[in-house]
């Protein structure tokens, strides 16, 4: 009898909104019905909604609204597959996985290749510093969960000594956010809220009103540049209600 052909390998790379949607109906579509094969690919083991990360980022919002993306590839019946894409061999038809270590470096997954018959890259957009001299060494960006969860420590850690005097005589704590689009306005205001949050659980330095300065910096001539100018002007105003410094 001849053999049954081998349901065409679909590998998606990247974990956002759209890959694991993508994963989620594809499998619904075709691979229950075994007409294909798929893969999800990410270098993270859970999915965290990006337009929220500016919450986690300043802990008005919990970790535990992450999805693991082991539970949900079991749950929807499709592949996933721990791994950090590096590239793709076009003339094997092979997407290329760098090794993944834990935060002690101890490896996660190896090194490897995956076949497919079609291949989705969705893979996202991160900040660019444009080389601007200083920004990679001294920066923060917000593009992942791993950067979000490091930033809140930061920040819990930085409420912290100043409330314990371990920065020595600083009176105000300063906080500088480039980038006056939406995450940048949703981050200055998350940061005020979590102000006042620390302010009611023990860190009592930042009670009073001039002990945190949250700073925007914005090279267009207004905030939220790419909605129209009488959102911008609503917004403008609400973040010097929140004294935030635009």
């Amino acid at each position: 009898m001849p053999q049954a052909s081998k349901p065409p390998q679909i590998v998606i790379v990247g974990a956002g909104t759209a890959g694991l949607n993508l994963a989620t109906r594809l499998s619904r579509r075709l691979g229950h019905a075994g007409k294909a094969e798929i893969t999800l690919v990410d270098e993270n083991l859970s999915h965290m909604w990006k337009p929220s990360l500016h919450e986690f980022a300043a802990g008005t919002k919990g970790f535990d609204e992450e999805i693991s993306l082991l539970e949900h590839s079991h749950r929807n019946e499709y592949n996933f597959r721990l791994g950090r894409f590096t590239g793709i061999d076009r003339e094997k038809r092979l997407v290329e996985l760098q090794a993944v270590n834990d935060p002690s470096n101890r490896p996660l997954a190896p090194k490897r290749a995956l076949p497919y018959d079609i291949l989705v890259l969705a893979i996202g957009s991160r900040s660019n510093d444009f080389g601007t001299p200083g920004v990679a060494e001294n920066c923060m960006m917000l593009d992942t969960p791993a950067q979000a969860k490091r930033l809140q420590a930061e920040l819990l850690n930085l409420f912290l000594r100043f409330q314990t005097g371990a920065l020595g005589t600083t009176e105000k704590l300063e906080l500088t956010i480039i980038g006056a689009g939406a995450t940048g306005v949703e981050l200055a205001a998350e940061l005020r809220e979590a102000a006042g949050q620390f302010a009611r659980n023990g860190i009592h330095k930042v009670r009073r009103p001039d002990a945190v300065t949250i700073r925007l910096i914005e090279a267009a001539p207004r905030v939220l540049s790419a909605l129209p100018e009488t959102i911008s002007a609503k917004v403008a105003r609400h973040l010097r209600e929140l004294h935030i410094d635009v």
